[in-house]
């Protein structure tokens, strides 16, 4: 069990938000292992999956990496050939990402493997649909404030 002494702390939610995150990439990371898939270039091909052709910053916005980490993890998915980028016809500045053939074997072991650990970390939680629910609101409302944040004043 995770100790977190001073609970009533303001910051326990982002605390424990973290924690959940990266033990779950943990746990990803390691189950995945077979696979020569890290969690963040699974968030890369997952994200680019039926989006192929988004340019580097709409990935980023898409998949909530920030663009120069984002940058390494698809410099490494285009050595391995997963990625390709391609030229934007319209502006030479920009590139655009590409998914290969290569990255396909890999796919629906990686969903399923990704869709089992949902359901393990879940699995005992009571009611745990309510909890998801609560999540994609909190979710939604930080995006809100962010937004709200990035607005020129």
């Amino acid at each position: 069990k995770v100790n977190y002494p001073m609970q009533q702390d303001y910051g326990l939610l982002l605390q424990l938000l973290t924690d959940a995150q990266s033990t779950m990439a943990r746990l990803f990371e390691h189950r995945a292992r077979h696979l020569g898939l890290t969690r963040p270039q699974w968030r890369v091909l997952s994200g680019l999956y039926g989006n192929d052709g988004m340019t580097q910053s709409e990935l980023s916005e898409h998949i909530s990496i920030a663009r120069s980490p984002l940058g390494k993890v698809v410099d490494q998915l285009e050595r391995t050939g997963y990625v390709e980028r391609h030229d934007d016809p319209d502006d030479r500045r920009i590139n655009r990402l590409f998914l290969t053939d290569k990255v396909q074997p890999l796919v629906e072991p990686a969903r399923a493997l990704a869709i089992e650990l949902e359901q393990c970390a879940l699995d005992g939680l009571p009611e745990h649909a309510p909890l998801v629910e609560q999540l994609t609101q909190l979710t939604e409302r930080l995006q809100a404030l962010i937004q709200q944040d990035l607005q020129p004043a």
